[in-house]
């Protein structure tokens, strides 16, 4: 197979008065923009799944899941598991996943300044996200992907070409965020309850779905 070949040289090779030749051809089929996705199987994000101990919901709304973890300590390194679970059962040995995407609103990063709780007093936290992305059929992990983020509201697209599956018993995928964060002065314990706290980590979990191509 050759490499791909941009769309705007393909769409030259067959312009009015063009005479294209075999090897032209052979690029247009290599370098195919239409893929052959046979199943796509999509969630929203009313359906990811939140340890109460870790998270804590505030509201559901327009497909999303708004939520902030639950720290007890703003210090050191924390981690965090949020799933989603996918039908996608009974595909047959045919099909294999060719990519997820996955919706996601992330807080700010970096040194950050923060007001204390009931006084006007200002500390900076440095906040780092890193996010890993572990996908399984069943009980079987099949996939670890690490991904590239950026503070803000994203869709983020992971494609791949994983080992074939035999059979599809149903499709989970993890969302591990670690957390590294460093605050100079500790917080008083009324600041884990405040408004400050929940803007500072607030967070918006969207849709996720896979497509499945034939292998």
């Amino acid at each position: 197979m050759s490499a791909k070949v941009a769309k705007t040289i393909l769409k030259e090779y067959f312009k009015s008065g063009k005479r294209p030749n075999e090897e032209h051809f052979h690029q247009l089929i290599d370098s195919s923009y239409n893929e052959d996705v046979a199943f796509t199987s999509f969630v929203s994000g009313y359906q990811v799944l939140v340890n109460s101990e870790e998270a804590r919901i505030l509201r559901r709304q327009a497909g999303d899941t708004i939520l902030f973890p639950v720290f007890k300590n703003l210090n050191g390194q924390i981690s965090r598991i949020y799933n989603y679970a996918l039908p996608a059962c009974n595909l047959g040995a045919g099909l294999q996943l060719s990519s997820v995407f996955w919706n996601i609103q992330l807080p700010p990063l970096g040194p950050l300044e923060v007001t204390e709780s009931e006084s006007t007093t200002k500390k900076t936290i440095n906040l780092e996200i890193s996010i890993r992305m572990e996908i399984f059929n069943g009980y079987e992990k099949i996939l670890s992907e690490k991904l590239e983020i950026k503070a803000g509201k994203q869709k983020i697209e992971v494609r791949f070409e994983p080992k074939p599956q035999d059979n599809w018993q149903g499709l989970s995928v993890d969302i591990i965020f670690d957390y590294n964060i460093k605050v100079p002065i500790p917080f008083p314990s009324s600041f884990y309850q405040s408004e400050e706290y929940n803007k500072l980590l607030l967070m918006g979990f969207g849709g996720l779905g896979c497509t499945f191509s034939f292998r």
